[in-house]
């Protein structure tokens, strides 16, 4: 009974550290904090990290601003999947000295699930990854929308690793920068879409 008893109290020990180390804390005015909550993104979902010798591939990540609920396309090796998590946004944090202005979002533990898209699908999708390139190290933002939601994709393609930002572009698709970023995005959309909806 005795070992019984230290076993369970070993896994719920185990289980509560487990989540724990789960959850990242990301600071937002940080060099390179899109990237890094990107990289998070994937951590706690289970992917592995970006590689430039595993193939074409990319990862397009939506944050609900208001809810902290993510949404994850992750389109790689002709598999697609759809992957949830969630975050908390801090904007202070406690120091010696009180409370000072330092936003934070903590990335929670998630999962993801594969899904069935036709192959053929998927390789048209995959034939304009290289688009992407030409989107690089951009924060496409539309002004005066608050809350609302924002996005970062990353991705591999041709050995060569992108990565841009999104927040509420749908409010700005007729301005002429954002028609090829809307066409772009357009393209990947219809893969997470059930087929009857697209008729």
């Amino acid at each position: 009974m005795r070992i019984a008893l230290r076993l369970l109290v070993a896994l719920l020990v185990g289980g509560t550290c487990l989540s724990v180390r789960a959850d990242e804390r990301i600071k937002v005015h940080e060099e390179n904090a899109d990237a890094r909550l990107a990289a998070a993104y994937a951590r706690a979902v289970g992917a592995k990290p970006l590689d430039l010798r595993s193939g074409d591939q990319v990862r397009i990540w939506f944050e609900g601003l208001m809810s902290g609920d993510v949404e994850g396309h992750l389109l790689t090796g002709g598999r697609a999947r759809t992957c949830a998590l969630t975050t908390e946004y801090h904007s202070y944090e406690d120091d010696d000295e009180g409370q000072v202005y330092d936003p934070v979002v903590i990335v929670h533990k998630g999962r993801c699930k594969s899904i069935t898209v036709e192959l053929l699908r998927i390789e048209d999708a995959m034939r304009h990854l290289p688009e992407a390139l030409e989107f690089n190290g951009q924060k496409f933002d539309c002004p005066d929308v608050e809350d609302g939601w924002s996005g970062i994709v990353e991705g591999v393609v041709g050995g060569e690793r992108f990565t841009f930002s999104l927040s509420n572009v749908n409010f700005c698709m007729d301005e002429e920068r954002f028609k090829p970023l809307a066409e772009w995005l357009r393209v990947f959309e219809v893969l997470y879409r059930d087929p009857a909806e697209l008729d």
